[in-house]
C-alpha cells in the first residue's frame, strides 16, 4: 500500500499471515496494532501525538521519522526486527525489540546523547545490535548501557563511518564492533565490569575502503581483540597507525591481552601494545606482498606469530 488514508482512524489493526507494507508514513493513527500479524509488517510513523505501535511474530520494519520529541510506544515482539529513527528517538521513548535478533537504527546525535537505561528504568531492552544512519559524530562517544543495560551484541557503523575521532564504552562481555564506513579518527574502545575475559570484535563491513582508516587504536579492559580485514568489495588493504590494548587490572596486575588479526586483506600497523600478537588466520597475500606487517618493535610482547604469507 502506498498510501492509507484513514481520516479520524485513531487506531489502526493489522492482522494476517501476508507481508504488508505502507509505504507513506502514518499522521493520524495513534495506536497501530499488528500484534497478531503473522506475515511481515513495515510501517513508517510521523505523528505529532505520543504513539503506540506493536507487530508479531515476523521480521518486521518500523521507522519513526517525526522531527518532535514524543513518547512513543514499539514493540516488535518475535522475529529480526528493526526500529529505525530518522530523529527524535529520546530518553521519553519506551521500545520493546522482543525475541530474535533485532536493531535499533538512529542518528548519532541521538544515539550518544540517550541516557535513560538504568537499572531502574531501562526503557530500551531486547535488542541485540545498535545501528548508526549517519557519520557518527566528531568525539562523541557512545556509552552502551546508556541505550541498552545489557544484551547489545554488536554497534555498526554507517557507510559514512565517523567524523573525526570516536570513543565506545561497551558492557561487558563479548561485542562486536562492525567498520561500515571509515574510522576517521583514533578509536578508543572498552569495556565494562572487572573480568578478565573481555572480547571485541572489530570487523570491516566496508567495501573497497580502508575501514581500519589507517589510524591509532587504543583499548582498555578488553583482554582480547580481534581484527577481522576482509570487506564486502575489492580488496583493499587495512591499516591502523598503533595499536594498543590494556587488560582490566587484578589485584594491581593488568591482565594479560592478545590481539589476533583475522581475514583476506592484507594488514599494517607500527607498534602494538599486547601480550600476545597472532596474524596465523590471515589469509596469504600473493607472493612477494606482505599479509602482516608491524613496523616497529611489539610492547609488552611475549609472542608473536605471523600469517602463512610474507610478513
Amino acid at each position: 500500500i502506498a498510501t492509507l488514508t484513514a481520516t479520524g482512524a485513531n487506531t489502526l489493526n493489522i492482522s494476517g499471515a501476508q507481508a504488508m507494507t505502507i509505504t507513506a508514513a502514518n499522521t493520524v493513527s495513534e495506536t497501530i496494532d499488528a500484534s497478531t500479524a503473522t506475515g511481515a509488517i513495515t510501517v513508517t510513523s510521523n505523528n505529532a501525538n505520543a504513539t503506540t505501535i506493536t507487530t508479531g511474530s515476523a521480521a518486521d520494519a518500523v521507522t519513526v521519522t517525526g522531527g518532535v520529541a514524543i513518547a512513543e510506544t514499539i514493540s516488535t515482539g518475535a522475529g529480526n526486527d528493526t526500529v529505525t529513527y530518522a530523529a527524535s528517538l529520546d530518553n521519553v521513548d519506551t521500545l520493546d525489540g522482543g525475541d530474535g535478533t533485532d536493531t535499533l537504527v538512529g542518528i548519532s546525535a541521538d544515539l550518544v546523547a540517550l541516557t535513560s537505561a538504568t537499572a531502574a528504568t531501562d526503557l530500551i531492552s531486547n535488542f541485540e545490535e545498535i545501528e548508526f544512519s549517519d557519520a557518527m559524530g566528531a568525539a562523541a562517544t557512545l556509552t552502551v548501557a546508556s541505550v541498552q543495560t545489557a544484551g547489545i551484541e554488536t554497534v555498526t557503523l554507517d557507510a559514512l563511518g565517523t567524523a573525526g575521532a570516536a570513543n565506545f564504552n561497551f558492557t561487558a562481555g563479548t561485542t562486536t564492533l562492525e567498520l561500515a564506513g571509515v574510522v576517521g579518527g583514533a578509536l578508543v574502545v572498552d569495556a565494562a565490569g572487572s573480568a578478565a575475559t573481555d572480547v571485541l570484535n572489530i570487523t570491516n563491513t566496508d567495501a573497497a575502503a580502508d575501514a581500519f582508516g589507517g589510524i591509532a587504536i587504543t583499548s582498555t579492559d578488553f583482554e582480547t581483540v580481534n581484527l577481522t580485514t576482509t570487506g564486502t568489495g575489492v580488496a583493499t588493504a587495512q591499516s591502523n597507525t598503533t595499536v594498543s590494548l590494556t587488560g582490566t587490572t587484578i589485584a594491581g596486575v593488568a591482565s594479560n591481552t592478545t590481539l589476533n588479526v583475522f581475514g583476506t586483506n592484507a594488514y599494517s600497523t607500527t607498534a602494538i601494545t599486547a601480550t600476545t600478537i597472532d596474524a596465523s588466520g590471515m589469509t596469504a597475500q600473493a607472493a612477494g606482498t606482505a599479509t602482516f606487517t608491524m613496523g616497529a618493535a611489539g610492547v609488552g610482547v611475549t609472542t608473536i606469530t605471523g600469517s602463512a604469507g610474507d610478513d
